[in-house]
């Protein structure tokens, strides 16, 4: 009798090698991180803090502006400005740390001697990174959560949202949620290479709140400068968001734009990511930070 074919083995020992599963991973990643974090109270309370500090800030500003927002019908927005800006800031905020959180994970990986380690295992570099930063990520998309409860349970924001926009606003979310995270990607290629992207955040997240709106909409900039905040996903993803809770439209064509955005900028944010890891490699400045 033939024996049968011996069993493929890992690249670095005699156990079987196994199918990666991308969900396992991020969550034995959110796990690791999660007990850290929560032995750790104190940051907890600063943040809600900065979340009340914030809302009273943009509560007041609201009342002072009033609840009609210079667009193009120039009539009541629902929540006033108050909701006008509180929706703007949150996604600004997650956009803020979908760009740094990549980033933050491999400064943190390099510094403790884990990122060759790690790079070393069968996951693809892009899923290592994305899953190590996964409880980094839901903690901002929860805290701006939150931040909306406590906008509407306390402040007393009121929203104007159909079901089926509601529907639309939640695919809109992960929609934008993943062309947040090809952005990342790009950054932290930028950082493999050349070991300092903050910088580069910074002045991207300055750029699209100055272009995409968060504060006043578009139509208020001058015509150049309009035609480029209007090109931005980050402003079809605002747009998309303000559109079904405080106007009561449902924003399929914003929708499908993301969409499209995502599958053109999440493979080129993946093959970027990985050119960056092979480069260090070559060179032999993967560690280096």
């Amino acid at each position: 009798m033939t024996p049968p074919p011996p069993r493929p083995t890992s690249p670095g020992g005699a156990s079987p090698a196994r199918r990666v599963r991308p969900l396992a991973v991020a969550a034995a990643c959110l796990r690791r991180d999660a007990t850290e974090a929560f032995s750790y109270r104190l940051p907890f309370l600063w943040r809600f803090v900065e979340l009340f500090t914030g809302l009273f800030m943009l509560y007041f500003l609201g009342r002072l502006v009033g609840s009609r927002i210079a667009t193009t019908t120039g009539t009541a927005v629902t929540g006033g400005y108050f909701g006008y800006a509180v929706l703007g800031t949150a996604l600004v905020t997650v956009l803020h740390g979908s760009l740094t959180t990549f980033s933050n994970r491999l400064r943190t990986d390099q510094t403790t001697g884990t990122l060759e380690a790690m790079l070393a295992t069968p996951t693809p570099a892009w899923l290592t990174v994305v899953a190590g930063s996964a409880y980094s990520l839901a903690q901002i998309v929860v805290m701006e959560l939150v931040t909306l409860l406590v906008a509407v349970g306390i402040f007393g924001l009121r929203f104007d949202a159909s079901p089926v926009g509601v529907v639309v606003l939640l695919a809109g979310l992960v929609a934008t949620l993943a062309c947040f995270m090809s952005l990342g990607l790009l950054l932290a290629a930028f950082t493999m290479v050349f070991k300092r992207g903050q910088g580069l955040a910074g002045l991207a997240v300055s750029g699209f709140t100055l272009l995409g709106g968060v504060y006043y909409p578009v139509s208020l900039l001058p015509p150049s400068l309009r035609d480029i905040g209007a090109a931005l996903p980050f402003t079809w993803a605002l747009d998309l968001v303000r559109s079904t809770l405080i106007f009561g439209a449902v924003p399929t064509a914003r929708l499908v734009e993301l969409a499209v955005t995502d599958v053109a900028l999440l493979p080129v944010g993946i093959w970027f990511f990985g050119r960056a890891v092979d480069h260090t490699r070559r060179t032999g400045t993967l560690a280096q930070y």
